[in-house]
């Protein structure tokens, strides 16, 4: 990966979100996200080490070359690659709204879908590829979030916290306005305190 200048780039989300988030990020933090982007870019210049994990090849591709040597970004493929196939839009309600028909899994990708990915920091850390320092935040923000967020109970610091992006009821998004199969997270985490859909967790005792 080459080197950059300072990134001038601006998160998928809301200010409000944004500038809550911001406000727990540390120079001396650890930060491990699922679902790399413009959140990748800007968090490479905030924070001691970034580990993000991309799903997508061809957005791993076109990213890759803007992240500095320091930022571990790690490619880790669905190993159901029909997952999307899952749902399709049906229609419109009478407000306009797109009408989505779904099957028993969830729209974002199951564990069964990308275990590879739930699992990618592990296995890294096993490999000796990265750190095995457990992390101070964790940003999930991609495939398979109930998944990651299970998996962020074994990498986080004990007082680390866990940032989920598009969770709850305020969720600012077209055709999928509330993932109400979400929730299943606050049976082993604890919200913490949230800004619009930007929730952060911690894990329950």
């Amino acid at each position: 990966m080459s080197k950059t200048k300072k990134s001038k780039n601006k998160f998928w989300m809301r200010k409000k979100e944004k500038k809550f988030f911001l406000s727990h990020i540390e120079e001396s933090h650890r930060v491990l996200e699922w679902g790399s982007g413009k959140s990748t870019l800007y968090l490479q210049d905030k924070v001691k080490k970034l580990i993000s994990i991309e799903h997508d090849p061809k957005w791993y591709d076109e990213l890759k070359d803007k992240l500095k040597e320091s930022v571990e970004y790690i490619l880790a493929t669905p190993n159901i690659p029909e997952w999307e196939n899952q749902f399709s839009i049906v229609g419109e309600d009478e407000h306009g709204n797109t009408q989505i028909d779904k099957n028993i899994k969830s729209d974002d990708g199951s564990f069964e879908d990308f275990c590879n990915y739930v699992a990618a920091p592990l296995l890294a850390q096993r490999m000796g590829a990265i750190s095995d320092e457990k992390f101070d935040i964790i940003f999930i923000d991609g495939r398979a979030r109930v998944a990651c967020a299970f998996m962020s109970m074994f990498l986080l610091k004990p007082e680390g916290k866990i940032f989920i992006h598009d969770f709850g009821p305020e969720v600012n998004h077209p055709t999928l306005p509330y993932r109400v199969y979400y929730d299943l997270v606050n049976n082993f985490l604890e919200p913490v305190d949230n800004v619009k859909s930007m929730y952060m967790f911690k894990v329950r005792s």
